[in-house]
């Protein structure tokens, strides 16, 4: 026969606390009541747990023990103990496994006019690395090509130049692979025979100018090359550009002249023209126009509690920063809440709502702001 639990005097003498751990590890959960034989039942999200592989569940005395195993990202929630009318409850967070890099990156030598590809591999394949040369982050181009095939990651860069010579790196969350260094070797000449014509050299006479121009406004770009007869290219941020929509590209002579249109805060970065082995460089800066609110949260919001709550603002542009504040607090990012951003679209999300929670929130852009209250009904569950 089982000992009688008397409730009135039954009481946590140390309670449960909350345990973060990293993916595929195991957690140890442990109380201490002030009676011992105490049946009890543990349960993860209010669902049962039962004894097996991945769950051990001991009662020794006045302790009680539970060990869950091979946890993964789905099995973050709230870890209870229910004896009686007693109740105590924590917190179970299961956090990613950083990524590390398992093979690094080699250097490269090649010869003016060939390709050059580095090549990385990580430990998951969902990740998202950036890789940079010299330190500053690179992006895909005409020339430059970007893989990601399962764990590996490759740069790929074609018809190499000797502006392309330096270090490149891969950086993935706190790992980076490199710096390693790429060198490029000058290309043969081949000498002209009889009759043959000898193909002239081009130089840049008058280098591009960097320009600085507010959002929606214009900006012209133009260089001056030795040659008359020579074909260019157009680069912006890495990206090839060709004729159409808010590009404009034409040649007068020995001029090449860019003109962009309708400019975005995202069009801001370096131009590059390029005609055979000259090229010249300068930089694109767009002033971007004031940030402002185009959708408005509801001014008032109701939500269960042990809810999620999702606050929701859409913005004059993508790509905006905007600020999150409970009477007048700014929050931060972690269990709690959850800052999101799509295009123009930016959420606040509220995990496992409080009555506490209740309260004005406020989302601020720019100069511009919005406000909301947020209403929690029900009751929290008791614990001890």
């Amino acid at each position: 026969m089982e000992p009688s639990i008397n409730s009135k005097q039954l009481r946590v003498l140390r309670p449960l606390e909350d345990v973060t751990i990293i993916e595929g590890g195991s957690a140890t959960f442990q109380l201490e009541l002030s009676q011992e034989g105490v049946t009890g039942e543990w349960a993860r999200g209010g669902v049962r747990l039962q004894p097996g592989p991945k769950c051990q569940i001991q009662a020794e005395g006045h302790a009680h023990h539970l060990v869950l195993s091979g946890l993964g990202l789905a099995d973050s929630g709230c870890i209870s103990f229910t004896a009686d009318a007693l109740r105590c409850a924590a917190r179970l967070t299961v956090r990613e496994a950083p990524v590390t890099i398992v093979r690094g990156l080699q250097d490269l030598e090649v010869t003016e006019g060939d390709t050059a590809t580095f090549e990385c591999a990580l430990s998951q394949a969902l990740a998202d690395v950036t890789w940079e040369k010299d330190g500053q982050p690179l992006t895909p181009s005409a020339r430059l090509r970007l893989q990601a095939l399962g764990t590996r990651r490759l740069l790929q860069l074609r018809r190499c130049s000797p502006l392309d010579a330096g270090t490149y790196s891969c950086v993935v969350g706190m790992a980076r692979a490199g710096p390693v260094h790429l060198v490029v070797r000058g290309g043969y000449q081949v000498l002209p025979g009889p009759g043959a014509t000898v193909e002239r050299k081009v130089s840049v006479l008058s280098e591009l100018r960097s320009v600085s121009a507010r959002e929606g406004d214009g900006a012209t770009f133009e260089c001056t090359v030795s040659e008359v007869e020579t074909a260019g290219s157009w680069e912006l941020g890495g990206r090839l550009l060709r004729p159409g929509g808010r590009v404009r590209i034409r040649q007068e002579g020995k001029k090449h002249i860019l003109v962009l249109s309708e400019l975005r805060a995202e069009d801001a970065g370096e131009v590059r023209f390029q005609a055979g082995p000259a090229q010249s460089v300068a930089q694109l800066e767009v002033e971007a126009l004031p940030l402002q609110m185009h959708r408005r949260p509801p001014r008032e919001k109701t939500v269960l509690v042990g809810r999620r709550a999702v606050l929701e603002v859409t913005v004059s542009r993508p790509g905006g920063q905007v600020c999150w504040l409970r009477e007048g607090a700014e929050l931060c990012p972690g269990d709690k809440y959850q800052l999101r951003s799509h295009g123009p679209t930016h959420s606040l999300v509220i995990h496992d709502v409080r009555p506490e929670d209740q309260g004005t929130y406020c989302c601020q852009a720019g100069q511009d702001s919005a406000y909301t209250r947020l209403l929690v009904e029900g009751d929290a569950p008791l614990s001890t």
